[in-house]
């Protein structure tokens, strides 16, 4: 039996022929079809008979004539953004060659210290729920409030999913965040201490979560402090203190207590640098990656057409394996670094 989504598909491939649309040829129809999320071909009433009166599209694509062909003008585009990335993949290797910034093993420096956090940061957990209740929240205009799941990766969402009016914001300046606070979380399960950086000054505490404010005699950078809270034996320490409530939640006076050792002021920005030296390639090999998947698209419609490597090649351009595997693309130039 059918179900009402499926009639609603079929009535919406079979209703141009019923309301008089023009539809020049099949392989355009399906086309269209199938950019609707349907499985569709049109068949000959001949072609149907040949096939047992089938109703399976796939009986009646044969060698894959149909779908569009690939478009050359998407295979550069493709190409040119891998070359851009190529370029921007040398840049953190050759600063990083030339800054003999190089990561060794071996003793640590004598002159180390150890403090809990409370000595070092302001520590600030977010206004009650009750303060600001659900009803009083938006997802359209306002100030962001800043929620556990907002934080990601060591930062914050860009897009965060709750706001609050201006004129409520106003009332809690208190629970504002400014550049380079670090915000942990309070309630429920815990993830990575997040870095403020810039265009998140002015967002605001949810009740969720817990804000750390580095005071400025402190002896200790920022961003020192928070990678050194993303290391596994400090999350773990958090987890384990919020475990031991009856509900996952991770107290300021607990957190307070939280040992943390590090080293002179130099000492801390020299590690600061190289951690930021060895984020800065990693985002772009990252971005080299998604670079090099771009012409996947493009090129499927080559094994979904029925076309071969001979088909890339008439599109004035090449896409083949070169040493060692490594891709090699003549469209724009590219080739894997190396």
């Amino acid at each position: 039996m059918l179900r009402d989504t499926d009639r609603d598909a079929i009535t919406a491939v079979v209703r141009p022929w019923l309301d008089g649309e023009q539809c020049p040829d099949g392989e355009e129809h399906a086309v269209r079809a199938l950019d609707r999320g349907f499985s569709a071909v049109v068949a000959a009433r001949a072609e149907a008979l040949g096939e047992e009166c089938s109703l399976r599209p796939a009986d009646y694509l044969g060698g894959g004539n149909y779908g569009a062909a690939p478009v050359a003008a998407q295979l550069r585009e493709a190409s040119d953004a891998a070359a851009r990335n190529t370029d921007m993949l040398r840049l953190p290797e050759q600063r990083a060659g030339g800054t003999n910034s190089g990561y060794r093993t071996g003793p640590g420096p004598s002159d180390w210290n150890e403090a809990v956090l409370e000595d070092l940061c302001e520590i600030q957990a977010g206004p009650s729920y009750t303060r600001i209740p659900a009803g009083e929240r938006t997802a359209d205009v306002g100030v962001p409030l800043v929620f556990p799941q907002d934080l990601a990766g060591g930062k914050i969402a860009d897009e965060p999913r709750n706001r609050v009016s201006w004129r409520t914001a106003e009332r809690f300046k208190k629970f504002e965040l400014l550049p380079n606070d670090i915000v942990c979380v309070r309630t429920g399960a815990q993830q990575q201490p997040a870095l403020v950086s810039g265009p998140q000054t002015g967002w605001l505490l949810s009740s969720n979560v817990t804000r750390l404010r580095v005071r400025a005699d402190a002896g200790i950078d920022p961003l020192y402090l928070h990678a050194y809270l993303g290391l596994r034996h400090a999350r773990e320490w958090m987890s384990h203190r919020a475990a031991a409530t009856a509900a996952p939640s991770l107290s300021s006076a607990a957190l307070g207590h939280l040992p943390v050792r590090y080293p002179t002021i130099g000492q801390q920005r020299r590690c600061v640098d190289l951690l930021g030296e060895l984020g800065r390639r990693v985002d772009a090999y990252a971005s080299y990656v998604a670079a090099l998947g771009r012409p996947r698209t493009p090129l499927t419609s080559v094994l979904r057409g029925g076309g071969t490597p001979e088909s890339v090649r008439s599109l004035d351009g090449e896409l083949t394996c070169g040493p060692a595997g490594g891709l090699v693309m003549s469209l724009g130039g590219v080739k894997a670094p190396g």
